[in-house]
């Protein structure tokens, strides 16, 4: 998502954004790209259903370009 977003802010045409980020981003699950952005982050899951930890977890992901759908896993 902020790949296309950074491409569109440049000007890159909607066609031309669909095909690279499609051809680029066709092996790779978003999920673990989300993970591994949390590992690097030294995010932890949060425990027993923490609600405050895990809105954190959330906005730092979305921030980060993730979708809400991968966010919403953790």
């Amino acid at each position: 998502m902020r790949v296309v977003n950074d491409l569109k802010q440049k000007g890159v045409h909607g066609d031309v954004i669909e095909k690279a980020v499609s051809s680029v981003y066709e092996d790779v699950k978003e999920e673990s790209l989300a993970r591994e952005y949390l590992r690097r982050k030294r995010l932890q899951k949060p425990k027993d259903r923490d609600q405050k930890q895990s809105a954190r977890i959330f906005r730092n992901l979305m921030r980060a370009g993730f979708g809400a759908r991968p966010s919403l896993r953790f």
